[in-house]
């Protein structure tokens, strides 16, 4: 069974809470020891991080959002009430641990806030009749709001993988998209996928880590392949593995061929994508950055603000370089990094 999905519909009260499209996560948090959860409570918190905003100062009291935003008809069976009553009791149950090795210090940190009542505060952390309401720590704040150092990654495909697994590589690969390479050792890696104690045996402890991402995410913008890496070894046998080397495989082509690619979409984005070029100066290499994370209504809305600035007193002096800076400052806007 080919289990890629690249569409995914969000109900109207996810759109009607602003849910980013690339969600920012702490560069700490990505790279924490995770313990391994159900895909639903995954989910929970990537919708819940989807809807902190970039100039957000700090958290709201709580978020909102319904049971069918983060459950699937193909996570098992079930009932989305146990699918959601599983995932409560894995999230409320969830501590992060915040150390500071230099000066021996760590503080253990629940994710949720379960001490809040209807009669008392105004709202809980709570099911209630498919409608789902998170309270979040406010003593992580600083781990959600205002992130200077952070990996981000889109929402799209990640609300659709089947595999915790697939959702932790979507994570992890999206902080080496620049590099389009990551290295990591063997006991590094067991952290991250929760297998410290799990699968001796390294081929089975890759085997049931990778065949899941491997296949969920083919096709993706993290489609990746692996090497095993292993120990300079001078003894009879086959040295041990001691890492492991991944590589994003995305076509290595140029800009220009790949805008010509997207041009083929359809005609609304021939249009947009040669206006944004030719007519606004765009330089090609920032289309393929910033296009996939501002998407065509961001286009659009570019065009229409660039029209306006002209006609106004404001005329844009340099094309290339106003509309240029425009592009960078709406897509790091979208992906909370300003």
């Amino acid at each position: 069974m080919d289990k890629r999905k690249t569409q995914i519909s969000l109900p109207l009260i996810i759109e009607e809470k602003r849910l980013k499209e690339v969600v920012t996560q702490h560069w700490n948090l990505t790279f924490a020891r995770q313990g391994k959860i159900s895909v639903v409570a995954k989910r929970m918190m990537a919708v819940v991080l989807a809807q902190i905003q970039s100039n957000d100062l700090k958290l709201k009291p709580y978020y909102e959002f319904k049971a069918s935003d983060v459950v699937r008809s193909s996570d098992g069976g079930g009932s989305a009430y146990e699918a959601c009553k599983k995932a409560f009791v894995e999230l409320a149950s969830s501590v992060w641990m915040i150390e500071d090795f230099e000066n021996k210090q760590f503080e253990p940190r629940n994710i949720l806030d379960t001490t809040k009542t209807t009669k008392r505060d105004g709202f809980k952390t709570s099911y209630d009749n498919g409608n789902i309401t998170i309270a979040l720590n406010p003593a992580l704040e600083d781990y959600f709001i205002g992130l200077a150092h952070h990996t981000s990654w889109e929402l799209q495909n990640y609300m659709n993988f089947e595999s915790w697994y697939s959702m932790r590589f979507w994570e992890l690969l999206s902080a080496f998209r620049d590099t389009g390479k990551w290295y990591v050792s063997l006991d590094e890696y067991r952290k991250l996928m929760d297998c410290e104690k799990k699968y001796k045996d390294v081929n089975r402890l890759i085997k049931v880590t990778t065949s899941e991402p491997l296949e969920e995410l083919r096709g993706t913008i993290l489609e990746f392949t692996f090497e095993k890496v292993f120990d300079k070894f001078s003894g009879r046998g086959r040295p041990p593995v001691i890492g492991l080397n991944f590589t994003l495989t995305q076509e290595k082509t140029t800009p220009e061929a790949t805008l010509e690619k997207w041009k083929k979409t359809s005609p609304e984005h021939e249009k947009v994508i040669r206006e944004l070029n030719k007519k606004w100066k765009i330089h090609p290499a920032t289309l393929i950055k910033h296009l996939p994370i501002i998407k065509m209504e961001g286009a659009k809305g570019l065009i229409k603000s660039f029209e306006k600035t002209e006609r106004s007193n404001r005329k844009i002096d340099s094309r290339e370089k106003y509309c240029n800076k425009a592009i960078k400052d709406l897509s790091d806007q979208i992906s909370g990094k300003n």
